[in-house]
């Protein structure tokens, strides 16, 4: 059988191209055509508005993660550029010195090459008998590993020692752990312990020590100032 034409009337009147009345089997089709559709035809449609509303849903929600996703990406950036230094406020930087006791020389201090930068008031260092060993600041107290301010005290620290630095004894010559007990100068002159107080990476040592009552000062001054990464 030819295929049925299609438009209006089709399966009325005349058969096409026939010049004959209508065909009782298009008639029918016609009529079973026309009732599936008005039966099928708002199920299928609301089936399908039910599928684009849900696809749409879907489309906002995904629209809406990718623009935060972009948000989180361009205000991340700088932090990622930068690293830590971002995440960091600036340093007020306050290079101190201190007077050194009577009768001593910066010349006179024992030298020591600086081996390990262990955390910010401890370091491991070679002295002139050619010995390895821990050194604490004696001045100091700086925060632990897991501290807040740890990393900061710790790069601070590295960032002022040299490859070379002066050591310093007072009346205790060690600490409980062992480790030699020594304020730590540069060779400038710098005092390592009282420029890490008044930048406010370290608190002072209040129990004892040769200069304890002028780094206490430092860091009440710092504490005042809002310096460094203990007092923002």
């Amino acid at each position: 059988m030819p295929p049925l034409p299609l438009g209006e009337g089709w399966g009325e009147g005349e058969r096409p191209g026939t010049g004959q009345g209508p065909n009782p089997r298009c008639t029918l089709y016609s009529a079973l055509w026309s009732g599936w559709g008005r039966v099928v035809g708002p199920v299928l449609g609301k089936q399908m508005r039910r599928r684009l509303g849900r696809s749409g849903a879907w489309a906002g929600a995904a629209v809406v993660l990718f623009l935060v996703g972009i948000v989180f990406v361009v205000a991340g950036t700088p932090y990622f550029i930068a690293g830590d230094a971002a995440k960091r406020p600036p340093l007020d930087q306050q290079i101190t010195t201190l007077t050194l006791p009577p009768g001593v020389t910066l010349a006179g201090l024992e030298r020591a090459e600086v081996a390990e930068i262990v955390d910010g008031d401890t370091i491991t260092a070679k002295l002139e008998d050619g010995t390895t060993l821990p050194i604490r600041y004696f001045g100091i107290d700086t925060p632990e590993r897991g501290d807040r301010c740890f990393r900061e005290a710790t790069d601070r620290n590295e960032l002022l020692l040299g490859d070379t630095v002066l050591l310093l004894r007072d009346q205790r010559l060690e600490d409980n752990n062992g480790r030699l007990l020594r304020y730590i100068f540069l060779e400038d002159g710098t005092s390592v312990d009282a420029t890490l107080v008044a930048e406010g990476f370290a608190e002072a040592w209040r129990a004892d020590g040769y200069y304890r009552d002028q780094i206490v000062a430092l860091e009440e001054q710092a504490r005042a100032a809002g310096r460094g990464c203990l007092w923002k």
